[in-house]
């Protein structure tokens, strides 16, 4: 997940190289979530959070169909 440890740094570095991003976390992490998207936000750029657990083959599938609407 994105909301804590190396995820959160990757998200921050990349947000401030410029790209958008689109974030997954358990859905019991979404205070730290949150607290990412204002950086990422604060940077200029657009995310995306999509709270879930990679584990369900059903949840993974709706993740990538979000981050395809979300991009474009």
């Amino acid at each position: 997940g994105g909301d804590s440890g190396i995820g959160r740094s990757v998200a921050i570095a990349y947000a401030h190289e410029g790209a958008d991003i689109v974030l997954n976390y358990l859905p019991e992490e979404e205070p730290d979530a949150q607290e990412v998207k204002g950086i990422v936000e604060s940077l200029g750029r657009k995310i995306k959070l999509v709270p879930g657990d990679l584990k369900n083959e059903e949840f993974s599938q709706k993740l990538i169909d979000e981050a395809v609407s979300f991009f474009g």
